[in-house]
């Protein structure tokens, strides 16, 4: 996915001037998703609200910067579970409006043609849910049966484990009581080092299997959501509006599903150059996949409202 992950930081912007040559608007197209904006979890404008603050004080003349969400279902910013330091924005929106400010100066406006274009497809449901619950059930019922012949608890476990990492050679006493149990022949402290380092790494398992139950239960409980819609509409397929939009030589293309940036990229290599894809409009359809992605391996797949298939029946995947 490197190649995939360099190219996805593309900027798409369409300048907009008035009849005197001031800006008017910019509409800039980025893909990235917009989560938190800060650590009290307060509704914000996110890095979108800095870059377009930063974008229309600098062109100053009234203009309007405009963002439209790219391919950005697997794309977050770096820091987003950094949780060493408060969470912030700034950098991000700052970053993305002195990126469009810049290639903004390079573009030259002239008379533009509109067009659109509206087309419905349907799109086929998932019928994997069942199997795919049943497959998280199984799991789970093996990570509790793991869980099983645990002798501590966290008041034993975070003492012993400080203790083992501060001197794991000496852990339970100091040298010379080792070296004269040595000396008597007796194996009282490595047998019980042996044993609390076993003890160690079972909680440390443990803590690792519960993490994965908790993961699970999301998982379960995003594909039961996904079901009782499916079965709420009583219909195989599910109606997806795309919409293409046509300003001079920049191309606009909508989508109501949660577009990859793979998806997007294949789109963009079929079409003009200037071809740049809005995603989630009207609905939200979850993330897309095209046939054989890598994608397929990775947390997300379990937030995919479609089949792995439709893809390559609409977007033929491009060779490298």
């Amino acid at each position: 996915m490197g190649n995939i992950e360099i190219r996805a930081l593309f900027i798409g912007i369409l300048r907009i001037d008035r009849t005197n040559g001031q800006p008017l608007a910019v509409v800039y197209n980025f893909a990235c998703h917009l989560l938190f904006g800060d650590a009290q979890g307060s509704v914000t404008a996110n890095f979108v609200g800095v870059a377009s603050r930063v974008i229309e004080s600098t062109l100053g003349h009234g203009a309007t910067a405009l963002f439209l969400q790219g391919a950005a279902g697997d794309v977050m910013d770096v820091l987003f579970k950094d949780f060493h330091r408060p969470r912030d924005v700034e950098p991000l929106g700052n970053i993305l409006a002195v990126s469009t400010l810049g290639a903004l100066r390079k573009i030259k406006t002239g008379d533009a043609a509109l067009s659109l274009i509206t087309e419905t497809i349907k799109l086929p449901r998932r019928t994997d849910i069942p199997e795919k619950i049943r497959d998280l059930e199984q799991e789970q019922t093996k990570l509790l049966e793991s869980l099983r012949f645990m002798t501590l608890d966290f008041k034993t476990f975070l003492p012993m484990y400080i203790q083992y990492a501060i001197n794991p050679g000496y852990p339970a006493d100091f040298s010379f009581r080792y070296l004269q149990a040595e000396r008597l022949g007796s194996d009282a402290f490595a047998a019980m080092d042996t044993l609390n380092k076993s003890n160690i790494e079972k909680y440390m398992a443990n803590i690792r299997s519960m993490e994965n139950l908790a993961r699970i239960q999301d998982k379960i409980a995003t594909l039961q959501r996904h079901q009782a819609i499916n079965d709420e509409s009583g219909d195989k397929t599910v109606d997806a509006e795309i919409q293409g939009i046509r300003i001079g030589e920049c191309v606009l293309i909508t989508s109501t599903t949660e577009v990859l940036t793979e998806v997007a990229l294949n789109i963009k290599n079929a079409s003009p150059p200037q071809t740049h894809l809005r995603r989630c409009l009207h609905q939200r359809i979850h993330p897309l996949w095209p046939a054989g992605s890598r994608l397929r391996q990775r947390r997300l797949r379990g937030h995919r409202m479609l089949p792995f298939s439709w893809v390559a029946a609409v977007i033929p995947r491009q060779s490298s």
